[in-house]
């Protein structure tokens, strides 16, 4: 009878560390259709649409379907007050707002008011890309929407090009870029460049042209651009957003090149498919084992040991802006590798949570702030949120913002001085509809 425990006992723990293990492993992405990556490129606006006064460009979504990453100069009228949005087909525009954006790196991303429904893209590295390796460029270049040729309805069709790459280079700022044969013309700016496979390696961003005075079909002069050379491009590498997209904790897939490449599983692929059949094996045989009354025990005694401490996750209970969250006593410690955190409880990222790997500026302006605001009462730049690594301690600083940085108990922080906080305390910007909490978890 001990020997037939044990022999339970042991069956139960083998299965439920293998199952734990699967739980583990990073799932790759397998290979994109056409019309999948199409999904995923979208239009891009820059101005008033009914005043006839705006810009296209195109970008790509990210995350959750809520995000969008486009080139920084695609969208730069925001910073003068105009308004941005994605335009999925002629009778459907969604408003939305610049949340980070980088003239350096010329990479925007943008959230928008709804969900677009729409797949997120795949990701692969720089470190995966050769020369001569085959990319498509996808987008809406402006030419192709020619009113004496086509339909207004042609302007939301996704328009592909193809090419290889024909170098890595760095830009004059320090920036990892792709150069590609691929046509890439004003209008593409900020779209994806797609490998065979459908996972983006790149943003496009430039071709090499110049402006120039030429004369048009009537005879008026008027400045158009020209190209330099033929077959030049750049596409942004997209390690450079990764970082980017880490810092902002919206959430990526990176491809498994040996999986998908030349459309064969690989090793990678077989190796999965071993564990997948494993897996369900042993599952079968946790359920057997679970019929009676004490294998189900024994499930529990084991699940207890394999994940000490684990329990389920609760959503934060709902706190009201201006309330300081106080640590509690009877909760978590935090260890040298607990991961700092900043935390909307209210407003525009009510719900957001932004990992604090550097300090992070809060305000409108995307030259300057990492955390883009849209409402007229925030400044600029309008305060700073940090994390002191040596003391294991948060801090705010208000930029001599317009309406001010407050503390949670509704104390106004005076200019350019640092305000420490612990895990669990509240501030916010303007007013408490601009909430944040910040906050320390373990990993």
């Amino acid at each position: 009878m001990k020997t037939s425990m044990s022999l339970r006992r042991s069956i139960s723990l083998a299965i439920i560390s293998f199952l734990m293990f699967l739980l583990t492993v990073p799932l790759f992405a397998s290979a994109k259709s056409v019309e999948e990556m199409e999904a995923s490129t979208v239009l891009i606006i820059c101005g008033d649409m009914n005043a006839g006064s705006f810009g296209i460009g195109t970008g790509f979504v990210v995350g959750d379907g809520g995000h969008v990453v486009t080139n920084h100069h695609v969208i730069a009228c925001a910073e003068e007050g105009q308004p941005v949005s994605v335009l999925l087909d002629p009778n459907n525009n969604i408003p939305a707002a610049v949340i980070w954006a980088s003239p350096v790196k010329d990479l925007a991303v943008l959230q928008t008011q709804v969900n677009l429904e729409r797949p997120a893209v795949t990701f692969t590295k720089a470190e995966e890309i050769k020369k001569a390796d085959r990319v498509f460029v996808m987008g809406f270049p402006g030419a192709a929407i020619d009113s004496r040729v086509v339909d207004f309805s042609a302007m939301t069709e996704v328009k592909v090009a193809e090419g290889i790459i024909s170098a890595k280079v760095m830009s004059i700022d320090g920036v990892a870029l792709y150069q590609t044969d691929a046509p890439i013309n004003p209008g593409n700016s900020g779209g994806p460049l797609f490998t065979e496979n459908g996972a983006v390696i790149g943003i496009n961003s430039s071709a090499s042209l110049a402006a120039t005075e030429i004369f048009d079909e009537t005879g008026e002069k008027k400045i158009d651009r020209i190209r330099l050379g033929d077959n030049i491009g750049w596409s942004i590498q997209a390690d450079e957003l990764l970082v980017e997209l880490d810092q902002l904790g919206i959430r990526y897939e990176l491809e498994d090149r040996k999986e998908t490449s030349n459309g064969g599983g690989g090793l990678q692929g077989t190796l999965t498919l071993i564990l997948v059949v494993v897996a369900v094996v042993l599952a079968g045989a946790a359920v057997v084992l679970s019929v009676t009354k004490r294998g189900r025990v024994m499930v529990r005694e084991v699940s207890r040991r394999v994940l000490p401490g684990s329990q389920q996750m609760k959503p934060h209970d709902a706190q009201q802006p201006g309330q300081i969250i106080q640590p509690q006593a009877s909760g978590p410690s935090f260890n040298k590798t607990a991961v700092p955190y900043l935390i909307g409880t209210s407003g525009q990222y009510s719900g957001q949570k932004f990992k604090i790997s550097q300090p992070i500026t809060l305000g409108r302006n995307p030259s300057s702030s990492q955390l883009i605001f849209s409402v007229s009462d925030i400044s600029g730049t309008h305060c700073q949120v940090g994390f002191d690594s040596l003391n294991r301690q948060f801090y705010v600083i208000d930029l001599q913002s317009t309406n001010g940085t407050y503390l949670a108990n509704g104390q106004r922080m005076h200019p350019n001085s640092k305000y420490p906080l612990q895990s669990g305390n509240s501030f916010y910007l303007a007013n408490p509809g601009n909430g944040f909490t910040v906050r320390l978890e373990n990993m």
